[in-house]
């Protein structure tokens, strides 16, 4: 079913209908998480020009292109919001070419713009449809789109080699010190190939800086704002999830999530590779972390209701970059054509890195025609109010969890508990009472952990022996009404009207299976066991399927309220970026032991510098697109 009405020019809506019919919350939350709360009131307008564009209507159309054809699927989507955020600052319509085993739109698709594009060659690239080879996109034979005869073309290569330091350097100064609202501005189409995200980049540009500020963009919300209003996970990918007790626990407000990714590597997608014992020592340390975050968060002020939500070759490079900037070299006074020249001006450009004049994305009063004072002057204000009560929650959780920590320690009569966690990863439970739950897609289905008979808190008892007074092996073992001891804290075992809950993800089936044995005792670890595990890109064994299972889990696990995740992934950190909430995320680097404060996660300035490897080099160049 698709999320968007089929004529291109229409409105977009979201079928709610069809969310709910999955399950009664989820449309909500579809709904939250586009709303484009907080960013800037640009969604509406930009859909309007881009439905503009797309329905032949705008007389001088332009287009930013973002061809996908490597990587995974969260490296995709990452290197795609730049080209989406160009797009919004060059007043163009963004459009999607996506090479490769899936339909990404079958799977993922945006409630206000409709950017699928196809290949100029259709040959290039095949899907796998229930076994069978077909053409990229066969749904998509209209072109009005960016490759029809006669328009002037420009490609950005920025699908580098990790080893070519010249070229990255030359990437760093396009997104970081170019003016790139009149990039490219002589070409109606401009086209990018890319393996690395650069927002980090431009939300640090100076030319963008004024611009930036009047759609509200920053770097700590780009993310949520660019891939909310450009992607959600179809019906048909979230419907291998309706029943699943899994959903409801995400979905339910009472729930306190911490999502926690483990990326164990690309030999994990082939099958049954993985040593139980080497997956589980991988995983401890990011238990330990989401244990340490679970016991704080509970000792924290006010837990029932925290946390509120607030809002190519290097010559071929070098001479794409020059085309690119070429308007902005002060010695070189290029010719428009008379229709460009007009739409140019009348769509804005910029100089000595301000700009005066605006687009028109943003909604009236809100800063959305240029760099205005009173937009600046509410911003401001915006970002100042956001700060202080950041603060003052921080200052909140940092003594709440002191204090109960003294006070709990010396009702045990033994010492705080601390934070180095490695103790805690040796701990085990056992699940009591597992059963599975059908999800649909051929008989597949998600494990679920039940809750635990009162046993299990003979289990928590001689976890806590070897994690160490204060510290139960997860915290979150203990069943509700169960008696507690000094080896589960009271708040563990009191089970009052909020519980919280870990919800793994990782490309390991055997770490599923393995950490659905060794934590998911007393029904708090979610996670689905059985889910298709494929990397769309080399291990692509189940069609379009494996796609769906990547994308829908990729949106669930925004839903968390904190998040633990592998720094070498793109997947968790995206996830997370573009959760509902502003981000908690603390990074686990060569899954090494880690400190996790609730009051000192991961700074998003730091995140985005993670290095997740840049994918390997195409072995042939693309043929034409």
């Amino acid at each position: 079913m698709s999320l968007v009405r089929s004529a291109l020019s229409a409105p977009a809506t979201l079928d709610i209908a069809a969310y709910d019919a999955i399950h009664p919350r989820l449309g909500d939350a579809v709904r939250e998480r586009t709303s484009g709360e907080g960013c800037g009131g640009w969604y509406e307008a930009y859909d309007q020009a881009h439905a503009a564009v797309r329905s032949g209507r705008d007389p001088h159309p332009r287009y930013a292109v973002y061809l996908s054809e490597q990587s995974g699927l969260a490296d995709r989507l990452t290197c795609s919001l730049s080209v989406i955020l160009y797009a919004l600052l060059s007043n163009r319509a963004y459009e999607y070419v996506w090479y490769g085993n899936h339909v990404l739109w079958e799977s993922m698709q945006s409630p206000y713009i409709d950017w699928r594009a196809p290949p100029r060659n259709l040959t290039y690239g095949r899907i796998v449809r229930d076994g069978t080879g077909g053409q990229v996109l066969p749904v998509v034979t209209e072109n009005h789109f960016w490759a029809k005869p006669n328009r002037s073309e420009l490609t950005m290569p920025f699908y580098l080699h990790p080893a070519d330091e010249e070229a990255r350097e030359l990437m760093r100064r396009v997104f970081a010190g170019s003016d790139m609202v009149s990039g490219g501005a002589l070409y109606d189409v401009v086209m990018w190939e890319s393996n690395s995200g650069m927002l980090r980049w431009m939300t640090a540009n100076p030319w963008l800086s004024a611009r930036l500020q009047a759609l509200n963009l920053s770097l700590p919300n780009a993310v949520r704002c660019l891939f909310n209003f450009a992607y959600v996970p179809s019906p048909a990918a979230l419907a291998p999830w309706r029943g699943s007790p899994i959903l409801d626990k995400l979905l339910d407000p009472a729930a306190l999530i911490i999502g926690i990714q483990i990326r164990v590597g690309d030999r994990s997608f082939n099958a049954s590779t993985d040593n139980t014992t080497a997956v589980l020592a991988i995983a401890a340390n990011y238990f330990a972390c989401a244990q340490q975050l679970a016991e704080q968060a509970r000792a924290s002020p006010g837990f029932e209701s925290w946390p509120t939500k607030r809002w190519g070759p290097i010559s071929r490079l070098q001479d794409s970059i020059r085309a690119f900037t070429t308007e902005q070299q002060p010695h070189h006074t290029p010719q428009l054509h008379p229709h460009q020249h007009q739409h140019h001006m009348q769509r804005g450009s910029s100089s000595g890195g301000h700009h005066t004049s605006g687009s028109g994305w943003g909604r009236p009063g809100r800063g959305g025609g240029g760099g205005g004072g009173g937009a600046s002057h509410r911003s401001r204000r915006r970002r100042d109010r956001g700060s202080a009560l950041a603060s003052e929650e921080a200052a909140a959780l940092r003594g709440g969890w002191r204090r109960r920590a003294v006070e709990e320690a010396g009702a045990a009569g033994a010492e705080a508990p601390g934070v180095g966690g490695s103790a805690v990863a040796e701990a085990r439970l056992v699940g009591q009472g597992q059963g599975q739950r059908s999800v649909g897609g051929g008989g597949r289905s998600m494990a679920q952990a039940q809750p635990g008979n009162t046993t299990a808190a003979g289990s928590a008892a001689a976890a806590g022996a070897t994690a160490g007074v204060g510290e139960p092996a997860l915290g979150l073992g203990v069943a509700a009404g169960a008696t507690a001891t000094a080896t589960t804290t009271p708040t563990a075992a009191a089970a009052g009207a909020r519980e919280v809950y870990f919800f793994l993800v990782t490309d390991s089936a055997a770490l599923r299976k393995a950490a659905q044995q060794a934590f998911g005792g007393g029904g708090r670890l979610l996670l689905a066991e059985d889910i298709i595990l494929d990397h769309v890109q080399d291990q692509s064994h189940h069609g379009q399927a494996g796609l769906h299972a990547a994308a829908s889990e990729l949106w669930l696990f925004g839903q968390a309220h904190i998040h633990v995740v592998t720094v070498k992934s793109a997947y968790g950190r995206l996830g997370a970026l573009a959760g509902a909430r502003t981000p908690r995320v603390y990074g686990v680097g060569f899954h090494a032991p880690r400190e996790c404060w609730l009051d000192r996660p991961d700074p998003v300035s730091q995140m985005v510098h993670w290095s997740v490897g840049m994918r390997r080099r195409r072995a042939a160049e693309r043929r034409s697109t």
